[in-house]
């Protein structure tokens, strides 16, 4: 199992069809939102780097979320893939072309924190070389934004601040032979949950005799359950999700036969976020 994360983008700009708009943009900035204009964002991110023989399970863009006006309201942001080819300094919505069915929806609210959008069908798509990788819009949902729900701004890849900048987190199956020739299986990861049902990496599973271990490491509660599958693509929950509650650690061990396993998590509470640590341990059966 491997996890690559890109970082920063290629290309990263704020576009509106108004030139009077256009000149609240910066290059710090990212902004998506309604004002007396409406506003979108484009990113771009190069993928040509990953292995042609893996298999992509995962694939999540990762934006920080600094400024908005009204953090309490709910909005939501879709993610559109962009069809047309565009210049960084010279974005004209009226000339772009994206699909118009999203590859995916968050919802939004609260302020300075890292928000997640599972882009995962489209970095597939890049990596077979099915859909031209040409970047992403991120743009209000319809019916989301008012205007009187303001703009939300986002770190572009110029913040001073590269841990902030956007990023684009792969998760991708080795299947190299050293990969099997490993008498145990060892593994450590940490993740913060969120509101939203998160996955943590996949691993490669079928030769081991294995245990999760979860261990809350914040001060909130979080629910979590093991995930199994024959495929990488088709998933099974092991029971329901868990309590877990604040310093408690949690085994947890798989009732049937499968190739593929990962953990998922949620926080407990919305608007709370707990930290876990995942220890994965196993020996060949």
């Amino acid at each position: 199992m491997g996890v690559k994360t890109v970082k920063p983008p290629i290309r990263a700009a704020t576009a509106t069809t108004s030139k009077q708009g256009r000149q609240l943009c910066d290059k710090y900035t990212l902004l998506v939102g309604k004002e007396r204009e409406v506003f979108q964002s484009l990113l771009a991110f190069d993928t040509a780097s990953l292995p042609l023989m893996q298999a992509i399970v995962n694939g999540t863009l990762t934006l920080y979320l600094y400024e908005n006006l009204f953090p309490n309201r709910k909005k939501a942001i879709a993610v559109h893939r962009i069809l047309s080819p565009w210049k960084e300094n010279r974005v004209r919505l009226q000339d772009l072309i994206i699909d118009p069915v999203p590859v995916c929806l968050s919802v939004i609210q609260g302020n300075n924190k890292f928000i997640d959008f599972d882009i995962t069908p489209l970095v597939q798509e890049w990596h077979s070389g099915t859909a031209a990788n040409l970047g992403i819009l991120l743009k209000p949902a319809d019916n989301s934004y008012s205007k009187q729900s303001g703009i939300s701004g986002f770190c572009s890849r110029n913040c001073c601040n590269s841990l902030c900048w956007p990023a684009l987190h792969i998760s991708f199956i080795d299947y190299s032979p050293a990969q099997n020739c490993n008498p145990t299986l060892e593994f450590d990861c940490r993740v913060s949950t969120g509101s939203v049902v998160q996955t943590a990496c996949t691993l490669n599973v079928l030769q081991y005799m294995y245990t999760y271990f979860v261990i809350n490491t914040g001060k909130s509660g979080a629910l979590i359950a093991l995930q199994i599958s024959p495929d990488g693509i088709n998933w099974i929950t092991e029971g329901e999700l868990n309590s877990i509650r604040p310093g408690e650690t949690k085994p947890l061990i798989p009732n049937s036969i499968a190739k593929y396993a990962r953990l998922v998590f949620q926080s407990d509470e919305s608007g709370q976020s707990a930290s876990l640590a995942i220890c994965v341990r196993g020996y060949l059966a």
